[in-house]
C-alpha cells in the first residue's frame, strides 16, 4: 500500500470511528457486498477530500 492510500484509509477509519463508536470498519466478507462497499466509499471520499484540503496529499490526475 502506498503512502497516499495509507493516509486516506487511516483517515477514513478515524472518521468512521467517530461517527460509529464501537463499530468495526465495514469489511466485505469475500464477495461484493454493495451496502458495505458504499459505506466504505462514503468515508474514503470524505477522507480524501479532507486530506487534499489540508495539503497532506496531492490530487491524482485521472485524465
Amino acid at each position: 500500500m502506498d503512502n497516499r492510500t495509507h493516509l486516506i484509509l487511516t483517515r477514513a477509519r478515524e472518521l468512521f470511528g467517530r461517527a460509529h463508536p464501537g463499530e468495526p470498519w465495514p469489511e466485505p466478507a469475500g464477495r461484493s457486498e454493495t451496502k458495505l462497499l458504499e459505506r466504505q466509499a462514503k468515508y474514503l471520499a470524505r477522507a480524501e477530500d479532507q486530506l487534499l484540503k489540508e495539503g497532506a496529499i496531492e490530487s491524482v490526475d485521472q485524465s
